[in-house]
């Protein structure tokens, strides 16, 4: 019996990972999505084993919240940490090499997590789990202008995503315990990045973002019980590691699909753009 990648309880259903309103309004079905083994697979096929409670009852109200503009910072982690965790999920079941079948992609990928904690936040999403702080990561939005076309970009670790639809975009960051945000580097690039913003500059943000959680290794003391997991006290950090330009470059490639593309520092976008 398959098991729901919520709960983990029997699965009677299939989740959409990515949302089946924002597959029908970008006509994402047959569009395809980069995987970690440098293959694609087709959105309509991002589908990953769900019991019908979490499906019809609590997947289905939050993703109500975020195709209207109510979701809260809480709600907006939660969206994303399905998406994350259903995407770490679905990996589960992919071939690494599909012409030589025997590892899966989740088994070349997935990272030590001695204490399950992927596992326990997954469950943070139907509320059997709570955290401390909560949301447990970075909820950073931006408003455009206009509506702009559909953007997505997801990193496995440290785990992040950006996703744009609509007059609206997310940068959300699903296990830094919400450090991010209280980074004062950090938030002043974001009050930079979301003034006259389009999606370039808010993937920017999320490069510029994603790099400073590598390249920072820190350890987070906390105290964790079967039901919950509560931050003690502040990251310490162990270990600061390079990142150069062929990181950079490699990095925004993956991000926008772009070999040519460069992301830029806040300051590079400052200089070249005339702006103090």
């Amino acid at each position: 019996m398959k098991t729901c990648f919520v709960c983990s309880g029997p699965a009677e259903t299939e989740e959409h990972i990515i949302p089946k309103w924002l597959q029908r309004q970008y006509a994402l079905w047959d569009q395809k999505l980069s995987l970690p083994n440098r293959t694609t697979i087709t959105y309509k096929h991002l589908k990953i084993p769900c019991c019908f409670d979490c499906n019809n009852n609590v997947l289905s109200q939050l993703e109500t919240k975020v195709k209207s503009g109510t979701a809260t910072d809480e709600e907006l982690w939660k969206w994303a940490a399905k998406i994350h965790f259903g995407l770490l999920r679905k990996d589960d079941f992919l071939e690494w090499d599909r012409k030589n079948p025997g590892y899966k992609i989740g088994d070349v990928i997935k990272q030590d997590d001695p204490f399950e904690l992927d596992r326990h936040l997954a469950h943070s999403i139907h509320g059997e789990f709570e955290t401390d702080p909560s949301p447990w990561g970075s909820v950073f939005r931006f408003k455009f202008d206009r509506p702009v076309d559909y953007h997505f970009a997801h990193l496995i670790s440290p785990a992040g995503l950006a996703v744009a639809f609509g007059d609206v975009g997310y940068v959300i960051f699903v296990s830094d315990t919400g450090s991010l945000s209280r980074q004062p580097d950090v938030c002043r690039s974001y009050e930079f990045h979301r003034k006259d913003v389009h999606p370039g500059k808010m993937l920017n943000f999320f490069a510029n973002s994603w790099v400073h959680l590598f390249r920072h290794r820190v350890s987070y003391p906390f105290l964790m019980t079967p039901n919950s997991i509560a931050l003690l006290g502040s990251p310490k950090l162990i270990e600061t590691l390079p990142f150069g330009d062929d990181d950079y470059r490699q990095l925004w490639s993956y991000i926008t699909s772009n070999p040519d593309a460069k992301i830029v520092t806040t300051e590079e976008y400052q200089s070249r753009n005339g702006l103090p």
